[in-house]
């Protein structure tokens, strides 16, 4: 179980680094068992320190320190003097104690730069896969699902630093045990078996309960994220319908059941130092009355004594931290597997074309028996688009009529590349648009959706959104606002510079709109698309609206989403998308009346 849980989760973080930091962590492993070793010759140090102060005279008589001496004869005068051995074995501890301090805080710093590079990586990993991903993946996904999975590489992070530190304090421990059966194998054992089973009960009796909670508390998170960010995003909405305070008692309960867990995880941190202690104690008592059954000399049981004490010394707080690591990383265990998930599912997804070519639109764009299909649609349901065969000439005005859920809005998001099709083909200019073409394509069309996005920042940020991070080109932004009729500018405090708020919170649905269509035009479109543009526009406006319009059709070709006939009165050609198919074309002269009498 143990395995499956923690050792397969570890695993499987170590499968999904690139090679480079795969070796920076057996650089790690190398400075633990460096520290390892430190911790071995302080221990040794301590006992052979107990030893001297029991029985000097042992310790000049044991063979060791005879060859020793044979090795080093500027040690010998220390042989004959018990006070310059005691004071050597303690200049030997403090030097000892010193290179170990140094060596853990380096092994310290290395794990938790080596853990928050692992979390880093796998952070920026998903982020990638999320912008990445093609946007019929977004349209399955809940926003709030996706932010909480993100935040939460952190915990990976705290997972790896706890495994790695695990993995440094198992490995002192196996060195001091086998220290301990090698001079005193019979206390080496009781060591051994006792303080291993306390902290294998320890960790076993915690662990069910530990992942409980920390599943209760990861649960939480996520519905806290979810009410959050709707509650946010719909305020207006929330308001007008009064129901914050069922969003208010939904967000208590959910952070209620937060708290309930994280007041319990807490007390399994210490339990496993407080029943070791325990243990060391028991352990001690044990041992002396042991040696006294066996009827050992005093200078035995002394030197055994301080040996345990020595080893108990390093050994139970050691035992103590890796049973609290192994809980730590159990407690993580819910937040890690859904991260590692989603990178493994957003990098299984198919990537954008790595050449990007150029797709300028000289001649025509053109659906021939054009199907789509959404993922997940049950057989007994139709698709989306059935047979959808259509022509855009460059220049053009083109307008798509029809009720709502036709098919219009999934008709533009093969149109701009967005979606692909289940079948048939998209050229442009007698070219398939492909994924090389796809990229190169979007780049020259503007989007006017009917609710658009608005980020909070200044007004002239908003519409040069589509060259985000390049240096705004002011005299193109003003142009862009006199085209898309901006008049309401002069009246902004800061003009271009005024901070709109929040998906653009300080202005009307008119002037977003008005917004909008500067932004589709800042980056000189070859194709722009409205999509219920000036659905939210007043009369007046509405009609400054289409004269814009009228006259983009000199410089690009139009295609106008509309439900307002008045919108698409003027464009070239009409297509009437009735249950995802065509369902008649023609000019506005011949089919407008035909649609309005169809409405009636």
């Amino acid at each position: 179980m143990l395995k499956a849980q923690l050792v397969e989760a570890f695993q499987r973080i170590y499968h999904a680094l690139p090679p480079a930091l795969q070796r920076s962590f057996w650089t790690v492993m190398i400075l633990t068992v460096v520290v390892a070793l430190t911790e071995f010759a302080l221990a040794g140090a301590v006992s052979l320190l107990g030893v001297v102060l029991a029985s000097p005279q042992s310790i000049v008589q044991h063979p060791f320190m005879q060859q020793l001496v044979d090795w080093l004869p500027v040690l010998r005068p220390a042989l004959d003097a018990p006070r310059l051995l005691l004071a050597l074995l303690l200049c030997l501890l403090c030097g000892t104690t010193l290179l170990k301090t140094v060596m853990l805080a380096l092994l310290t710093w290395r794990q938790s730069r080596y853990s928050q590079m692992v979390s880093m990586h796998l952070g920026v990993r998903l982020f990638q896969g999320y912008m990445r991903a093609p946007y019929i993946w977004h349209t399955g996904q809940k926003i709030s699902d996706l932010i909480t999975t993100l935040n939460w590489r952190a915990n990976t992070g705290v997972f790896l630093f706890q495994s790695l530190q695990a993995l440094s304090q198992l490995l002192v421990v196996t060195t001091l045990l086998i220290a301990i059966c090698c001079m005193a194998p019979l206390a080496g054992i009781l060591v051994v078996s006792i303080t291993g089973m306390a902290a294998w009960g320890v960790f076993r009796c915690s662990r069910r309960w530990v992942r409980k909670y920390s599943q209760q508390c990861a649960n939480a998170q996520q519905t806290s994220m979810k009410l959050i960010h709707t509650g946010l995003n719909g305020i207006r909405d929330i308001l007008i319908c009064g129901q914050q305070e069922k969003f208010i008692d939904q967000y208590a309960a959910a952070e209620q059941r937060y708290m309930q867990g994280q007041s319990v995880l807490p007390v399994f941190q210490p339990l496993p130092s407080w029943i070791l202690e325990f243990t060391g104690i028991c352990l001690l008592l044990g041992t002396v009355l042991l040696l006294r059954w066996q009827e050992a000399t005093l200078a035995h049981v002394s030197a055994t004594l301080a040996l345990l004490a020595a080893v108990a010394w390093r050994l139970l707080p050691i035992m103590n931290r890796v049973v609290q690591g192994l809980l730590i990383m159990q407690q993580q265990l819910p937040t890690v597997d859904p991260i590692l998930q989603k990178v493994q599912e957003v990098e299984a997804l198919p990537l954008p074309a790595a050449e990007e070519r150029p797709c300028p639109l000289r001649k025509e764009i053109r659906f021939e028996h054009v199907g789509f299909r959404y993922p997940n649609t049950s057989a007994e349901h139709k698709s989306a688009l059935q047979d959808i065969s259509l022509r855009i000439p460059k220049g053009s005005m083109m307008g798509l009529i029809g009720p709502s859920g036709a098919g219009k809005s999934t008709i533009v998001s093969l149109l701009t590349g967005l979606n692909t099709p289940s079948s048939g083909r998209i050229l442009v200019d007698g070219q398939e648009l492909d994924d090389s073409l796809r990229t190169g394509w979007m780049r020259g069309i503007g989007y006017v959706p009917q609710s658009p996005f608005l980020l909070n920042g200044s007004l002239a940020e908003n519409i040069a959104f589509s060259q985000w991070g390049q240096k705004i080109d002011r005299q193109r932004v003003e142009e862009c606002c006199h085209m898309a009729a901006m008049d309401f500018v002069d009246d902004l405090e800061d003009g271009l510079d005024t901070i709109i708020g929040e998906r653009g919170v300080r202005l009307s649905g008119g002037q977003l709109q008005r917004v909008s269509i500067a932004r589709a035009l800042y980056n000189r479109p070859q194709l722009i698309i409205f999509d219920e543009a000036t659905s939210a526009l007043d009369g007046a406006t509405e009609q400054a609206i289409q004269q814009t319009i009228e006259s983009l059709r000199k410089h690009m070709t139009v295609v106008i989403i509309a439900h307002r006939l008045t919108t698409v009165e003027k464009c070239d050609w009409l297509y009437w998308v009735e249950k995802g198919e065509i369902h008649q074309e023609g000019d506005g002269s011949t089919l407008l009346p035909l649609y309005t009498k169809n409405i009636v």
